[in-house]
């Protein structure tokens, strides 16, 4: 994905996993932030062989900064690099992987807002342990709180692909906020896809616009990448048909802030069969919260375990069917595992781009950093 700035150097960035892209003609940064306009494209064609092998790269375009052939000084191991950079480019098709026009305004306005909303203020929420809600729902305002929502309940209907390129603009100004959105967007997308219409009218709008805010329940204290042993039980009250949640779960994005979560607890035998997942409301009688987590980073999301103790949850409330809850888990870790990626990479290429900034300002031995 790429993040659209209108000044003179062309920049490659890598996709999210599942695909690579690099578009050296759109993506524009200062000089003054890179550099040397030749060592730069340098550096991006040695990047290329990096990428193609699980990816795609999109040629460069006639915009693109001079080709290292033109230049006189260029050397000839970097010639060499040019040349096997114009081999790929060469041996296979792109296009079908480039952005569409939707996806290019998509990117424009995420980077937008992240660049007035989320980037003059994230290091001060970090610091201050601030969990941005009204922020959050400015989002929502733009369509990004249901993503993956049917329009009918307020949602933008968009695709993965889509997500992915909204996701990655904002977490280049704010990668903690931004993972708590595909935190919340995971979640209305779980109901989205496994809940009955009842449940999508009675719960998405209020998620989709972000007035109540979602966390998601699967790890436990004993529970973690095999979550299909968790022991939060949910068993039916006798002579009624709600549910009694008992158990704890840990390191919940969200937890003691969000309005809503979707918990997984056991309902029938042990393994995976005997999941089922619930929307719980955080007004629920026996809901509880631990401490804050002290992390290192991403504190602009709270962190918390949430504890469930004798939790009646009345039956309209189990999303899909008993025993469904381990697949409807995995189904939306495969859509939050790109989810994450992505900020991740929004992440790095801010990294990147602040070191580029930083070794072009600085020189040693009457050499400037940024010729190495």
């Amino acid at each position: 994905m790429l993040l659209q700035f209108n000044l003179p150097i062309p920049i490659p960035i890598p996709c999210f996993p599942t695909s690579s892209l690099i578009d050296m003609g759109s993506f524009q940064l200062s000089r003054a932030l890179l550099g040397s306009r030749r060592n730069w494209v340098v550096r991006s064609q040695a990047s290329l062989t990096r990428f193609c092998s699980s990816g795609v790269i999109k040629g460069v375009s006639d915009t693109s900064s001079p080709s290292v052939h033109e230049s006189p000084s260029a050397s000839a191991s970097e010639h060499a690099v040019a040349n096997a950079s114009e081999a790929i480019l060469k041996s296979r098709t792109w296009n079908e992987h480039q952005l569409t026009a939707d996806q290019l305004q998509f990117r424009s306005l995420a980077s937008d807002f992240a660049e007035n909303e989320l980037m003059p203020f994230a290091a001060q929420w970090d610091e201050q342990k601030h969990f941005p809600v009204e922020v959050l729902r400015k989002a929502a305002g733009l369509g990004f709180g249901g993503l993956y929502c049917g329009h009918d309940v307020g949602g933008s209907g968009l695709s993965r692909a889509d997500g992915a390129v909204i996701f990655e603009a904002l977490a280049y100004a704010d990668v903690s906020t931004t993972a708590y959105l595909t935190i919340h967007n995971m979640c209305a997308s779980l109901i989205e896809r496994y809940g009955t219409e009842d449940q999508r009218q009675d719960f998405l709008r209020e998620l989709t616009s972000m007035d109540l805010l979602a966390s998601y329940c699967l790890t436990e204290p004993n529970s973690g990448s095999d979550a299909a042993s968790l022991q939060t039980t949910a068993r039916r009250q006798a002579g009624s048909t709600d549910y009694i949640l008992n158990g704890e779960k840990a390191f919940i994005s969200g937890g003691g802030a969000a309005d809503v979560y979707l918990v997984m607890a056991r309902t029938g035998e042990a393994g995976p069969k005997g999941i089922s997942c619930f929307y719980v409301d955080k007004d629920s009688k026996g809901l509880s919260f631990g401490r804050q987590e002290d992390k290192l980073g991403w504190r602009s999301q709270p962190t918390s375990s949430v504890i469930l103790d004798d939790v009646r949850v009345p039956e309209r409330c189990l999303i899909g069917k008993e025993g469904e809850g381990f697949t409807i888990a995995m189904s939306a870790l495969d859509g939050g595992r790109i989810n994450i990626a992505t900020c991740s990479v929004g992440g790095a290429q801010f990294c990147v781009d602040a070191a580029q900034g930083y070794v072009s300002t600085r020189k040693q031995v009457n050499v400037w950093q940024s010729h190495h």
